[in-house]
């Protein structure tokens, strides 16, 4: 059996949990991916299943798991409480459990979904929907074990056959030439994929255990961040329309400013994150180099 440290990763095959696995085995790392349904998967099995997870989890018997499971519908969690609550909150419950019992780490990718104001801390909390109410309750069950919470949002290329990113999908509709509606009043502060991989990793090998906002510096609103990426493409003429997030159909209530307050991430990890400007040009770069 090798020596090297074993990780799982429910979710393993997703849009963060395929390019994480791929990064975390290319630093020595013995990883398991979980996932539903995938030929990429070294598990397929249902996660709501608690029997089929407890057994999985004890034949990886892993020292790491890193928890990327969500439904990241936010219209969806607001139709389907029970689901949302069954994959938010009764799997974390699942896998603090196991945790306790075998004395397992537990990275688990939270959401900035809780924040509405610019630069909110850690501690500034205001969910509006069920997908906020249920990702920050499913929190707590955490804070009974070893584990690190990250706070995150994230953009880059897919990498997973059938599931698109924002810039993926809005890339493709320009090349269309379809007319795309961007926000102007909705504010956010992700990392690219890339940069999110680098520092789970730098948070495996230094592990402090806490909740940290884990996002760019200097965010910008949905419009300006999706004309900034075309742009760094070679894209300038595109066809768009400026609306308010008021002027949607979604069914949910969303927040207007995710953007967060990174210095505690920053503080601890001893690093300086980069700002969504140069994130995008290091994501529009992949695109270009195709």
């Amino acid at each position: 059996m090798s020596n090297a440290v074993r990780i799982a990763i429910l979710g393993g095959c997703g849009l963060l949990g395929k390019p994480l696995s791929g990064f975390l085995k290319s630093q020595g790392y013995d990883v398991f991916k979980i996932a539903r349904k995938s030929i990429d998967a070294d598990y397929n099995i249902n996660v709501s299943d608690n029997n089929l997870l407890q057994a999985t989890l004890l034949k990886i018997r892993p020292d790491y798991i890193i928890n990327l499971v969500a439904v990241t519908s936010v219209d969806e969690c607001e139709k389907n409480i029970p689901l949302a609550y069954k994959m938010h909150v009764e799997l974390n419950d699942n896998l603090k459990r196991y945790c306790k019992k075998h004395g397992t780490r537990v990275l688990h990718i939270s959401t900035d979904h809780f924040y509405e104001g610019n630069n909110s801390t850690e501690a500034e909390l205001y969910p509006q929907n069920v997908y906020g109410l249920t990702k920050l309750m499913g929190e707590r069950a955490f804070f009974e074990c070893d584990s690190v919470i990250l706070r995150v949002n994230f953009f880059g290329k897919s990498q997973t056959e059938g599931r698109s990113s924002i810039t993926d999908a809005m890339l493709t509709k320009v090349l269309q030439g379809v007319k795309i509606r961007l926000f102007n009043d909705v504010y956010f502060s992700p990392l690219s994929i890339n940069s999110l991989c680098k520092y789970i990793c730098l948070v495996l090998s230094n592990w402090i255990p806490g909740i940290y906002n884990l996002g760019s510096k200097n965010g910008m609103n949905k419009e300006e961040f999706v004309i900034r990426f075309l742009n760094e493409c070679g894209k300038k003429q595109i066809s768009y329309e400026s609306v308010s997030i008021n002027d949607s159909d979604l069914s949910a209530k969303r927040p207007r400013d995710m953007r967060m307050d990174v210095s505690l991430f920053e503080r601890t990890y001893g690093c300086e994150l980069p700002s969504l400007a140069d994130e995008l040009k290091i994501v529009a770069r992949e695109y270009c180099e195709e």
